[in-house]
């Protein structure tokens, strides 16, 4: 299909003919978003071409019937039951939908997450929030676990934001500002004590702006916002003015701009496509552009250097990703995508000079275009990666990668984050909504725990959260996985390890709870459901012993003699023992819930 027009083959490729009117333009709007053509596998003169709705021809394609499905929008995916062509299944921008009779009726499964996110954010909350941007509908925000217990239901997430959702970026000092934007970079500021949105755009007709414009707040003061169009903005005042801090910063190549913004399409070429100023030093800042410029500044945008000819075999193509580095001001990496040029491998480099020279660290990553990467907060060698295919791990800096898979299925990866202070990996994908993992144990990896007999990592306190729930949910929407109401106890075994790992909770000097984890060699977690065994008192006993005759049962003598019941608040030691030996001990808290009455 070439922009909008049907082509039909009777010899396998030999020849082609246009078989749509001249006057009535098929699929298109624009063609490099949609464009699959699907035959009914039942009948060959079925064919449907999937577009903003989709167009549908009976007759081998001499005359067509626009939104011929009555249902989707923005469709990308059809599947037609080569058993019955009346059992379809539509894939678009709002969901899937499912359909048994040709399309007269469509359910719609609500339980399924099929958010396609283009960005995530978070804030410092407790628990902390993450919002995101999602295609064709809007932004999103909701905590990243139930403080109630339970789901993460489909009914606690909010709207705050409207159209195509893209960047969500929290002022992370107060947790009460949240900027935001949909396509082509209308930013606003989102104050979220009283819902008071405020436009903040910075008006300039000639600016050309991404799809996903960036937007950043300055680690080093939170009134500070960077947002980026061919050129760089930066505001000391959360957007009530802005200041023009670079010159065009991208190639600005005539040829991508033929209609003075860019194509005959509707998107704008020629545009900053990520920004990351330096935690460590403020003024410090790394630029790239969807034309392959990458550029630096060290000065706040007084000067700038174009850093394209440092790179080794540099493609030059949509920089995807700068990341500043959080522990060497020196220190930054860039990701490149070739996804839209068909060129799938992956590309990934480091800098430890500020740009004078680069090194790969693709290394053993698979074919599949980069879209993002971030270095861990205060492990150097731990980065992680997001793809077209998922998320890949190194632990030692970019030399070799692992992909971070489980439960998440294979799906694109467009932006990530490690939580500073929570240690989860919180991942936006592009079909398949939002993912968090805790990687605190990840993070602690290094050769000395690889070449131990057995590790016990530093576990995170844990909060016993306060809430209540009165909300009435829906039964058939999706139900998000809270993280677990435990304290996570994650631990290396080696190749040397004995058997019997165990490990014992102590309350001052009292051992409270006890119970056993896996002892084969690699890296494991067992949970502390925050609970202690408590012996019951003698009339509690005989109370117990009472209720077991009554349904004429024998008492155990556990049951009889302990109960579990929830620990309070407070220190904890935890003691890994492997072989009946202890190896290893570490403090833990079970923390007072403070924060309850600024999430009413």
């Amino acid at each position: 299909m070439i922009g909008g027009e049907v082509y039909r083959s009777d010899d396998a490729g030999a020849t082609w003919r246009k078989v749509n009117p001249d006057d009535q333009p098929i699929g298109g709007q624009p063609a490099y978003y949609y464009g699959q053509i699907v035959v009914d596998p039942n009948d060959a003169d079925v064919v449907y071409v999937l577009s903003i709705s989709t167009f549908k021809s009976e007759d081998g394609g001499q005359s067509w019937q626009g939104r011929a499905l009555g249902h989707g929008g923005d469709d990308h995916a059809l599947w037609v039951n080569p058993e019955d062509s009346d059992h379809m299944i539509l894939g678009h921008d709002h969901g899937m939908g499912v359909t048994f009779d040709g399309g007269a009726n469509w359910y719609h499964p609500d339980f399924q997450s099929l958010a396609q996110f283009y960005a995530i954010g978070y804030d410092m909350s407790y628990p902390y929030r993450v919002a995101g941007g999602l295609q064709d509908n809007g932004s999103h925000m909701a905590y990243n676990t139930n403080p109630a217990g339970g789901p993460i239901r489909y009914e606690m997430w909010d709207r705050i934001g409207g159209g195509d959702g893209m960047y969500n970026v929290f002022d992370t000092c107060t947790n009460r500002y949240l900027y935001n934007e949909s396509q082509f970079g209308p930013i606003s500021r989102l104050d979220l004590w009283t819902g008071e949105r405020t436009g903040i755009r910075y008006d300039d007709p000639d600016l050309r702006w991404n799809w996903n414009a960036p937007i950043q707040l300055s680690a080093h003061a939170c009134d500070v916002v960077f947002h980026a169009a061919n050129r760089l903005l930066r505001s000391d005042n959360r957007g009530e003015s802005w200041e023009v801090i670079s010159p065009d910063l991208t190639k600005a190549d005539p040829a991508t701009l033929t209609t003075g913004k860019g194509g005959d399409g509707n998107i704008q070429y020629a545009t900053i496509t990520t920004i990351d100023e330096s935690p460590l030093v403020q003024g410090l800042i790394w630029v790239g552009t969807d034309d392959g410029n990458v550029q630096v500044t060290r000065d706040g945008g007084e000067t700038w250097t174009l850093l394209n000819d440092r790179i080794p075999d540099n493609p030059e193509y949509w920089v995807s990703r700068v990341e500043a580095s959080n522990h060497e001001p020196g220190t930054a990496y860039v990701s490149y995508t070739g996804y839209r040029r068909d060129d799938f491998r992956p590309f990934v480099y480091k800098t430890t000079d500020y740009g004078e020279t680069w090194t790969s660290i693709a290394a053993d990553l698979p074919d599949g275009p980069i879209n993002v990467v971030r270095e861990h907060d205060e492990n150097p060698n731990f980065l992680v990666v997001g793809s077209e295919f998922g998320v890949f791990v190194s632990l030692n800096g970019g030399g070799a990668w692992t992909a971070l898979k489980n439960e998440m299925p294979t799906n694109p990866v467009h932006d990530l984050h490690i939580h500073p202070r929570e240690d989860d990996l919180i991942v936006a994908t592009h079909g398949r909504g939002a993912y968090i993992a805790d990687v605190s144990a990840l993070a602690q990896v290094t050769d000395e725990v690889l070449a131990s007999d057995a590790w016990f990592f530093e576990p995170e306190d844990r909060v016993r959260w306060q809430h209540a729930d009165f909300t009435n949910y829906g039964s058939s929407n999706f139900n998000g996985e809270s993280e677990p109401e435990a304290v996570n106890l994650y631990y290396w075994v080696g190749d040397g390890a004995g058997d019997d790992v165990t490990f014992t909770i102590y309350q001052g000097n009292l051992a409270i709870a006890e119970f056993e984890g896996v002892a084969r060699s690699g890296l494991h977690e067992v949970e502390w459901r925050m609970d202690r065994r408590r012996e019951r008192s003698a009339a509690e006993q005989a109370e117990m012993r009472e209720r077991f005759e009554r349904f004429g049962r024998a008492a155990p003598e556990d049951q009889v003699r302990y109960v579990s019941e929830p620990a309070p608040v407070g220190d904890y030691r935890v003691v890994m023992s492997v072989g009946g030996q202890p190896v290893m001990e570490h403090e833990v808290s079970i923390l007072r819930d403070e924060w309850w009455r600024d999430r009413r």
